[in-house]
C-alpha cells in the first residue's frame, strides 16, 4: 500500500512538474518509501518533520531538475494551550486528535514546550484543530495556529542501563529497558503494544540485536546500544539507552 502511494507520488511529481508531499511517515515508513524511490528515475526527494531529529516526517518528492531550495515544506503546527495542559501525556494529546477524526498520517512529531504542548501536522489539519479540538484527556483546551520553526525541538533525557539479561530475547530486553516484569512485558507484546524498529511485534521470544529501537505504549523508547557476549554464568551482557 504504502510503496504504491509513493510510486503514484512519484508519477505525478514528473507528470505535473510539482512536488507531492506523503503523509507524515515513521522511520521504518520511511525507509520503505525511500527504498522505493531509490528506483525511481527522474525524481529527488526530502524528508522534512519541522525541526532536527524529528521522528515523524513527510517526503516531499520533486523533479529532479527542481532545487531543493525552491521546494517548500508543507507542514504546519498548532499549539494546544489551558489550565492543566501541561499535565497530559503525549497519548492524550494524540489520543485527542486522532478521536476528532484526524488520520494518523496528517500528525507528526508532538512536543510539550513549558506549559503547551506543539503539534506538528497537515496544513488543512491546523485549521480543523484550531476550530473543532476543544478537550484533551479530561481538560479544556485552546488551540492556536503557529509558525512550524516555533515548535521547539525536545532535549533529550536519556537513561544508560548496563547489565544482563537470561538472553537477548525481546521480552527480557524491554522487561529490562522499561523496570517492569518480564510477565506483564510478555503480555503486552501479545497485545500489540510493544514495537522494534517501529513495526509491532507479537513474539515475546524475538531475537533482539545491537541498534534495535524498542519501543513500550506509555513507556518510551529504548536502544539497544550494545550486546557484550555471554558471561560465565551464561547471561547475555547489554548497554542499552532509555529515552525519558
Amino acid at each position: 500500500m504504502l510503496g504504491a502511494r509513493v510510486l503514484d507520488l512519484a508519477d505525478k511529481a514528473y507528470a505535473e512538474d510539482k512536488p507531492q508531499a506523503t503523509g507524515f511517515l515513521d522511520p521504518r515508513q520511511r525507509d520503505v518509501a525511500e527504498a522505493v524511490l531509490r528506483a525511481v528515475e527522474g525524481v529527488r526527494w526530502v524528508a522534512v518533520g519541522g525541526f532536527p531529529g524529528a521522528e515523524r516526517r513527510r517526503i516531499v518528492i520533486y523533479p529532479d531538475y527542481f532545487p531543493q531550495e525552491a521546494v517548500e515544506a508543507p507542514l504546519a503546527a498548532v499549539q494546544v494551550m489551558g489550565p492543566g495542559v501541561s499535565e497530559l501525556r503525549h497519548g492524550d494529546v494524540l489520543g485527542s486528535i486522532l478521536g476528532a477524526g484526524v488520520e494518523r498520517d496528517q500528525v507528526g512529531d508532538i512536543v510539550l514546550a513549558g506549559d503547551r504542548w506543539q503539534v506538528l501536522v497537515t496544513p488543512p489539519v491546523a485549521g480543523f484543530l484550531c476550530t473543532q479540538l476543544r478537550r484533551a484527556g479530561r481538560v479544556e483546551v485552546d488551540v492556536q495556529p503557529i509558525d512550524p520553526e516555533q515548535v521547539e525541538a525536545p532535549a533529550a533525557r536519556v537513561k544508560e542501563i548496563r547489565a544482563t539479561v537470561a538472553s537477548p530475547r525481546l521480552d527480557a530486553v524491554a522487561s529490562l529497558a522499561f523496570g517492569t516484569s518480564r510477565t506483564k512485558v510478555a503480555r503486552d507484546i501479545r497485545a500489540e503494544r510493544v514495537k522494534v524498529n517501529w513495526k509491532v511485534v507479537t513474539d515475546p521470544a524475538a531475537s533482539i540485536k545491537e541498534g534495535d529501537v524498542i519501543s513500550m505504549r506509555g513507556r518510551g523508547r529504548a536502544v539497544v546500544e550494545r550486546l557484550s557476549g555471554v558471561t560465565r554464568k551464561g547471561r547475555t551482557g547489554i548497554t542499552l539507552k532509555r529515552y525519558l
